[in-house]
């Protein structure tokens, strides 16, 4: 579907899976969510993941990084999972 849609003068995002999954997604899920889940303005816990992940700037120019975000307490994605950028360049990165 993505080979063919990036040979059209319009290219767009399709659902592949839509026996399973429909435009408006898991309607059980989301009223579990509603339920478990309060919607409030906040800013997004994951600092400069973002920037991280596009590769514009590297883990240790996060004013969050090797502080307030660790391995152990991590503030964002990219820290939380032992194969996510940032903790990998906690655990790896040689001065």
């Amino acid at each position: 579907m993505m080979v063919r849609a990036s040979g059209q003068e319009h290219p767009a995002i399709q659902n592949q899976y839509v026996r399973g999954v429909s435009e408006n997604g898991n309607p059980k899920a989301v009223e579990v969510m509603y339920q478990v889940f309060e919607e409030s303005d906040a800013l997004w816990r994951g600092c400069k993941c973002g920037e991280v992940l596009k590769g514009k700037m590297t883990p240790e120019k996060c004013p969050l990084f090797g502080k307030a975000c660790t391995p152990a307490k991590p503030v964002g994605p990219c820290m939380v999972s032992t194969e996510g950028s940032c903790a990998a360049y906690f655990k790896y990165k040689v001065d």
